[in-house]
C-alpha cells in the first residue's frame, strides 16, 4: 500500500484499536519513506490509546515513535520513548513487547557510541527471545548485536550474527537492506572487498526500490568509501549523493557519516576542504549527541590540521580525540554497571512477585483439594491447576496400589495431550518407582547425564519421541506421603535442559503435601462409605443403599421412560444348608454367589442384599423379556457354581428367581418389590430352581 491509499483508508476506520493497529502496520515499512506524514499520526494515536486505557497499543506507538526519533538522530527523545514502552510492556506482562523495547534502548546506546552497553542489552534480550521462541524478534536482535560488534571493531565476531540475520528470510525489506549494509561493513573491515561491494549494491537497490532513504544514505556512503580505497572514479559523487539523501531524509547521523567520508576523501588532495567538512561534522555530532561520530570528527580535524601544518591545532584535536575516546570507554563501563544493577533489581522484583503469585495459587489449589473427598475430583483439580503453577511438557500423577505394588497413573499428559491410564510396577526401573521405594525427591537438570543415580536405563514418557518429536531433558519427581504412608507420586518434565530449580521443587512439594493428605482422606472416606453401602460378605449393596439407588433409577425411569426391570433372587434351602453344614459353609456359599453375580452383571446394574439369603438385581435399560432371559442364564450359572466341598462332600446350590418390570403407574418402588416377591414366591411354590414372571 502506498501513502495515498493509506490516506484514503485510515480516516474511514472509526474503531480506535483497529485504526491504531492499521496505522502501526503501515508505518513499520513506510517510516523512512514519509516520516513527517506518519509521526504526527502515531503520536495522536498514542495519546488517544493512553486516554482510552489501551496501554499495550500506546506502548507500541511509543516504540515506533522511538524509531522515528532515532532516524532523526533525536536520541534523548528516543530513549525516553523506548524506556516508557518497556515499563508499560513489563507491567502488562508482554514479553514480546518488552523485547522490542529493549531492542530500541540498545539501539540508542549504540547510536550514541555506547557499544558495550548496547551489546549487553542485546545479549540479554536475545536470550529471552530464544527462550520464548520468538524467532522474528530473535533475528532482529541477532542483527543488531552484530551491528554493535561491528561498531566496537569486532568485525570477525559480528559477521556470523549479521549473515544469519540477513539471510533468515524473516526480516522486513527495510531491515534486510539495513543488515546487508552492516554485513558489508564487516566484510570490508576484514578485507573482503568484493563481497562487501556486492552486498552494498544489493542494499542500495533494495533501498531505492523501498524508498528507505536513511538506509540508502548509509549504503551509498560505504560504497563511496570502498571506491575511495580502490582509487576508483566516481567516489566523490556517490558520497555527495549519500549526504544529500540523508539531508533530505532528516537523518543527521547518516548525514554526518557521509560528511566525514567526504572529508577523508579530500584529506590528501584538498586538506582545507577536508578541514571544513570535519568541522561541520563535529558541530552536527555535538548537536545530536553522537559521541562516536564526534570522535571521528576530532580524528579528522587532527589529520587535516597536521596536513596544513597547523601543529598546535592538530595537537589540540588529538588531545580531544583521545580524551573523548577514554570518556566514551568509561561511560560504556558505567552504563553497563547501571544496566546490570537495574536488571538485578528488576529480576529480584519479578522473583518476589512470582513467589507471591505461586504462594497464593498453592493456597487456592490446596483449598479446592481439601474441600473434596472424591479421588476423581482431586485428579481433575490438579490437572486444571498445574499449568498455572509451572511449565510442564509432561505431567503425571500416579496413585500407589499396595495390593498390586504398582503405580496407577490416572492422570498423565504429554505435549498437552492426555495419555490413557496405565500402571507401572514399583519394582521397575523408573524415576517414579525409585521415588516411592526411597521416599525421596528427584530434581534433574540434564536427565541424560544424571539418570544413572536413579535408573539403569533412561526411559521416556508414554508418548514416545516418534509421537511427540521430542524427548524430555529435565524433570521433577516427588513421592506423595501422608501419615508416613506413600500414597502416590507426582512428576513434571520438560523438553528443555535445566527447566526446574529448587524453587519449582519447593512449590511442587507444597502441592504434593496437600494432594497426599487429600488422597488419604478420600480413601478413608471411600472405605467408610463402603462399610455403609456394601455388604462385606457378598459385595452386594446393603438393603438401605439398594432402596436408595432403586428410587433414583425409578425417578429416572419416570422422566425418560427407558425400560427398567427388577429380579428378586432367593437361594433355595439355605436354612437347611446352614443347619447341616454350619454357618461357615453358609457364608462361603453367600460369598461365592455374590462374586458370581458381581462378575456377570452389567456395571450399571444394581445388585443388593435384600435380607439373609434373598437378593435383588435392578436392571436399567432392560425390558421384562430381557430380564427373564438374564434370570434364566443366572439360574443355570448358580447350578454350575463351583463350591468347596463340605467335610469331603460336594455341595450344590440352586436359586429361585422372581422377575417384574417397572410401570409408569407404580406409586412407589415398594409396589414393584412386592410384585417381584410374588413372582419369587410362585417360583418357589412350583418347585424352586426356576424363574417366574409377573408383568
Amino acid at each position: 500500500m502506498d501513502l495515498e491509499a493509506f490516506r484514503q483508508a485510515y480516516p474511514a476506520l472509526t474503531d480506535l484499536r483497529e485504526a491504531t493497529e492499521f496505522l502501526l502496520a503501515f508505518s513499520e515499512d513506510a517510516m523512512q519513506d514519509c516520516p513527517d506524514d506518519l509521526a504526527p499520526l502515531v503520536e495522536a494515536a498514542r495519546l488517544s490509546c493512553r486516554s482510552a486505557g489501551l496501554v499495550g497499543l500506546a506502548a507500541l506507538c511509543d516504540r515506533l515513535l522511538g524509531w522515528f526519533d532515532v532516524d532523526r538522530s533525536d536520541y534523548p527523545s528516543a530513549l525516553i520513548r523506548f524506556e516508557r514502552a518497556q515499563g508499560d510492556f513489563l507491567a502488562l506482562g508482554d514479553e514480546a513487547g518488552r523485547l522490542k523495547a529493549l531492542n530500541g534502548i540498545a539501539s540508542v546506546h549504540s547510536a550514541q557510541g555506547r557499544f558495550e552497553a548496547a551489546i549487553s542489552i542485546y545479549r540479554e534480550a536475545l536470550a529471552l527471545a530464544e527462550q520464548s521462541g520468538d524467532r522474528h524478534q530473535a533475528v532482529l536482535l541477532t542483527a543488531n548485536l552484530g551491528s554493535s560488534l561491528n561498531d566496537l571493531g569486532q568485525h570477525a565476531e559480528a559477521e556470523p550474527y549479521l549473515h544469519q540475520a540477513a539471510f533468515s528470510g524473516l526480516l522486513s525489506r527495510l531491515n534486510e537492506a539495513l543488515i546487508l549494509t552492516e554485513l558489508a561493513k564487516s566484510c570490508r573491515k576484514q578485507g573482503k572487498r568484493d563481497e562487501a561491494q556486492t552486498l552494498l549494491i544489493r542494499s542500495v537497490t533494495a533501498s531505492r526500490e523501498g524508498h528507505f532513504q536513511s538506509t540508502l544514505a548509509i549504503a551509498l556512503g560505504l560504497l563511496g568509501e570502498l571506491m575511495v580505497e580502490a582509487g576508483e572514479a566516481g567516489a566523490t559523487s556517490l558520497l555527495e549523493e549519500a549526504r544529500l539523501v540523508a539531508l533530505a531524509a532528516g537523518d543527521r547521523a547518516a548525514e554526518t557519516m557521509a560528511t566525514l567520508a567526504l572529508g577523508r576523501n579530500e584529506l590528501t588532495a584538498r586538506p582545507l576542504i577536508a578541514l571544513g567538512l570535519f568541522e561541520l561534522s563535529l558541530a552536527t555530532s555535538l548537536e545530536i549527541g553522537a559521541r562516536h561520530l564526534e570522535i571521528e570528527a576530532y580524528e579528522g580535524l587532527a589529520a587535516a590540521n597536521k596536513a596544513l601544518g597547523r601543529w598546535k591545532k592538530a595537537f589540540s584535536a588529538y588531545e580531544a580525540f583521545h580524551a573523548l575516546s577514554k570518556l566514551l570507554r568509561d561511560d560504556n563501563v558505567l552504563k553497563q554497571l547501571d544496566h546490570l544493577k537495574a536488571d538485578q533489581a528488576r529480576k529480584e522484583t519479578e522473583l518476589y512477585q512470582e513467589q507471591l503469585r505461586v504462594m497464593g495459587l498453592l493456597g487456592e489449589i490446596g483449598q479446592k483439594i481439601s474441600a473434596t473427598l472424591d479421588l476423581e475430583s482431586i485428579l481433575h483439580i490438579v490437572d486444571e491447576s498445574i499449568g498455572s503453577l509451572m511449565s510442564a511438557d509432561v505431567f503425571g500423577m500416579g496413585l500407589y496400589d499396595e495390593a498390586s505394588d504398582t503405580i496407577d497413573y490416572q492422570l498423565f499428559r504429554e505435549a498437552g495431550r492426555p495419555v490413557k491410564p496405565f500402571r507401572s510396577p514399583v519394582n521397575g526401573d523408573s524415576f517414579s518407582s525409585w521415588c516411592i521405594r526411597h521416599r525421596e525427591d528427584i530434581l534433574m537438570g540434564d536427565m541424560e547425564k544424571e539418570h544413572g543415580r536413579y535408573t539403569k536405563v533412561l526411559t521416556f514418557p508414554i508418548a514416545t519421541a516418534e509421537a511427540t518429536g521430542k524427548l524430555t531433558r529435565s524433570g521433577l519427581f516427588l513421592p506423595l506421603i501422608a501419615e508416613g504412608r506413600v500414597v502416590g507420586v507426582l512428576s513434571a518434565q520438560s523438553y528443555q535442559l535445566n527447566a526446574y530449580t529448587e524453587r519449582e521443587l519447593a512449590a511442587l512439594k507444597t502441592l504434593a503435601a496437600s494432594i497426599a493428605i487429600a488422597i488419604e482422606n478420600a480413601r478413608l472416606f471411600k472405605q467408610v462409605n463402603q462399610l455403609a453401602t456394601v455388604d462385606s460378605l457378598t459385595g452386594a449393596s446393603t438393603r438401605r443403599y439398594l432402596f436408595s439407588r432403586t428410587e433414583q433409577e425409578f425417578q429416572g425411569y419416570l422422566r425418560q421412560q427407558q425400560p427398567l426391570a427388577l429380579v428378586m433372587i432367593d437361594l433355595d434351602h439355605f436354612k437347611s444348608l446352614n443347619d447341616t453344614w454350619g454357618h461357615a459353609v453358609g457364608d462361603q456359599v453367600l460369598a461365592a454367589f455374590g462374586a458370581l453375580v458381581m462378575t456377570s452383571k452389567r456395571p450399571h446394574d444394581i445388585f443388593g442384599r435384600y435380607g439373609g439369603e434373598e437378593f435383588a438385581l435392578v436392571q436399567t435399560g432392560t425390558t421384562l423379556e430381557g430380564a427373564r432371559k438374564s434370570a434364566e442364564r443366572l439360574c443355570r450359572q448358580v447350578r454350575q457354581m463351583p463350591l468347596e466341598p463340605a467335610k469331603g462332600q460336594a455341595l450344590k446350590v440352586t436359586a429361585s428367581f422372581g422377575v417384574t418390570a417397572f410401570h409408569p403407574d407404580d406409586a412407589d418402588v415398594t409396589l414393584v418389590f412386592s410384585r417381584a416377591d410374588e413372582a419369587l414366591y410362585e417360583a418357589k411354590q412350583t418347585g424352586r430352581n426356576r424363574v417366574a414372571v409377573r408383568p
